[in-house]
């Protein structure tokens, strides 16, 4: 601002200063006001909405003990319906799978499955996900869908001995023993001395020698 000779002068100037640019300044300030109070909202909501999600997955996995599936059912569809974005959906999805596969709908818990594997945010669920599908569709003699499973799975070192012993099992039932061999070959070789699933494994690779 000018250098002003006298303190009237400077009044002025702010006066018509304020009369070209208050209007601006007011607008400003409430737009920040707004954007700061529907931050807090939206954080608020968010809240709820992972509280709401955590209680229903405590009585999905209640029912799930008490093996009640009226309870299961209903907490796992509205964890997967009403809040498929919180992690807790994911892991309803795979439970209620794990017990669809039990009573035989192996339609539903494939369908389940795949929900899983697709909306959920996390690396270890999608593995996981995608792991059981891969059984679960073996299973059900569907190879081609099985084995591009398989080819579409990221690569995770932690989680090759788990993709390639599933690559032996397919491999297997469909009477390719050489292909079989070389995958429990492989799975033994990525595991772990101490590994629980080491003795079942070598089980399987001693079968196809």
């Amino acid at each position: 601002m000018e250098a002003y000779s006298s303190e009237q002068e400077q009044v002025e100037a702010l006066k018509k200063w304020w009369k070209e640019n208050g209007s601006s300044v007011i607008t400003g300030l409430l737009l920040g006001l707004a954007v700061i109070f529907g931050t807090r909202a939206w954080f608020g909501y968010q809240e709820r909405q992972q509280e709401a999600a955590s209680h229903l997955y405590v009585q999905f996995m209640n029912g799930l003990e008490r093996n009640d599936a009226e309870q299961t059912s209903q907490a796992g569809d509205a964890l997967v319906s009403d809040y498929s974005r919180s992690p807790y959906a994911a892991l309803a999805a795979l439970g209620m799978a794990r017990q669809q596969i039990e009573q035989g709908e192996l339609a539903a818990a494939r369908a389940q499955l795949q929900w899983a594997l697709e909306r959920s945010k996390t690396a270890a669920i999608r593995h996981s996900a995608r792991l059981r599908l891969v059984r679960l569709l073996t299973a059900m003699e569907e190879f081609t869908a099985a084995e591009a499973l398989l080819n579409e799975a990221p690569a995770a070192a932690e989680y090759a001995p788990l993709y390639a012993e599933l690559r032996g099992d397919l491999a297997l039932v469909q009477g390719d023993r050489t292909a079989a061999r070389e995958a429990y070959q492989a799975a033994l070789a990525g595991l772990g001395a101490d590994a629980p699933s080491r003795p079942l494994l070598r089980i399987k690779l001693d079968d196809v020698l």
